[in-house]
């Protein structure tokens, strides 16, 4: 037992702190991965998965779709 009630208090509350946060991790923080649904849609964005195989070039945009760049793998220096 703890004797001295100061040393008590904080590890009650260091306790309690570690419990909150445990809490809040496995509420908001560690949910499981969501599977692609079946219709090949993004369960989160809802956008259409492509594999990477498929359709062979790759583009980006980060203008809302006014241009595109097209990845390559060697960086563009071909």
């Amino acid at each position: 037992m703890i004797n001295n009630p100061k040393t008590a208090r904080i590890i009650a509350v260091v306790v309690i702190a570690m419990l909150v946060i445990t809490l809040a991790a496995s509420l908001f923080g560690c949910a499981a991965a969501k599977p692609a649904a079946s219709d090949g849609t993004d369960p989160e964005s809802g956008l259409k998965i492509v594999a990477v195989a498929d359709g062979g070039q790759h583009y980006y945009t980060d203008d809302h779709y006014k241009s595109f760049r097209r990845i390559t793998e060697d960086g563009g220096t071909s």
